[in-house]
């Protein structure tokens, strides 16, 4: 989706793609990633967002960029 804010589910620290950030807990409500917490399992992961909410597309096409 093209506004949701950089992400992933990790149990590790993790940086944005596109600003280098590292990523914070996604909160569980009120943020525009929140309903994937609905697909949270038993397996230690976090949902994380970049604190900086670049965009998941303009990180994905910095990444692109990078290769």
């Amino acid at each position: 989706m093209k506004n949701e804010v950089e992400g992933m589910w990790s149990n590790c620290v993790t940086k944005c793609r596109k600003c280098g950030s590292i990523l914070i807990e996604c909160p569980r409500e009120g943020h525009v990633n929140s309903h994937y917490w609905e697909l949270e399992r038993p397996d230690g992961l976090v949902l994380k967002v970049c604190p900086n909410s670049c965009l998941e597309s303009d990180a994905t096409e910095a990444f692109r960029n990078e290769l």
